[in-house]
């Protein structure tokens, strides 16, 4: 739209570097410039750049691909501020046992209620003596329920030992959402060591087609799910604990090298369906 006129005017998407038509493509957030490689990302009526890193290969023994069969698949990466982390997990855990021991101290109550002489009755001929007045009776109440402690120190010790934890969420197209969780969860869980260089978009790579906003949104997700079980099924801790991050999520293109009806992934070392990816590659394919 023009801001002089106030009518809409179709322009032409043009690489603001090399001056190349860009391409729409498909279900993209970004448009890639086929001459010179680089992304682009509209913002108002303006394209800005758009940073996107490229995971370096580490090699210690020569690989059994060729360099054109690696497929990039971008990623948005998160870091975990562990110490908030940590700290947040101990305050709500310390909250939690207080809750917990004032519910265990509160369901002893003293029974001062006036004994009912048909209960009564129907207790004795049954063979059971009624309560005396005065005495200590079960209220029921919700329970709390808690990780055990060795197994809580157990998570965290493992998760900040090495300093850094960082949470994958697949910014490529899937078919659903679960696919991509699933798959964030992979790489998050695997916790690869990640040196990354700006990427000059050569080879056969996919556009991302979800923004960072979101990819924090479902970063939460892929976090939680790499919890114990014991600390997944404690509603109190997951509902009051806040993930927060040490830095901007950094979009980072990681490889795949095909294998079969599957696809490797050279960072992290796992394997997904190629069905998964079947289309994109085809899609994506680039000299």
């Amino acid at each position: 739209m023009s801001r002089r006129t106030g009518s809409l005017a179709v322009q032409r998407l043009q690489c603001r570097h090399c001056g190349a038509e860009l391409p729409v493509m498909g279900r993209s957030i970004v448009f890639r410039c086929a001459t010179c490689r680089r992304l682009w990302a509209a913002s108002g009526e303006r394209l800005r750049p758009v940073r996107v890193d490229r995971a370096v290969i580490e090699l210690t023994d020569p690989p059994d691909y060729a360099p054109g069969d690696i497929i990039h698949l971008p990623f948005w990466v998160a870091e975990i501020d562990l110490p908030r982390f940590e700290s947040d997990v101990s305050k709500i855990m310390k909250s939690l046992r207080a809750a917990q021991a004032r519910l265990a101290e509160a369901s002893l109550t003293p029974d001062d209620r006036e004994p009912d002489p048909l209960t009564e009755l129907g207790l004795n001929l049954i063979g059971i003596e009624s309560p005396p007045s005065g005495s200590q009776r079960i209220v029921p109440g919700a329970a709390i329920a808690l990780p055990p402690s060795a197994e809580l120190d157990f998570f965290l010790r493992t998760m900040t030992e090495t300093g850094i934890l960082r949470v994958f969420v697949p910014a490529f197209d899937s078919p659903g959402e679960q696919v991509r969780l699933s798959i964030g969860r992979l790489m998050t869980h695997r916790r690869p060591e990640l040196r990354t260089e700006p990427s000059d978009g050569a080879g056969r790579t996919a556009v991302p087609v979800i923004q960072a906003a979101e990819a924090l949104v479902l970063a939460r997700y892929v976090f939680f799910s790499t919890f114990p079980a014991s600390m997944d099924s404690c509603a109190g801790l997951i509902d009051r604990l806040e993930v927060r991050y040490a830095a901007e999520p950094l979009l980072v293109e990681l490889p795949f090298v095909p294998h079969g009806a599957e696809i490797e992934s050279l960072v992290g070392g796992f394997h997904i369906p190629a069905r998964t990816l079947g289309a994109l590659i085809e899609e994506t394919a680039s000299g």
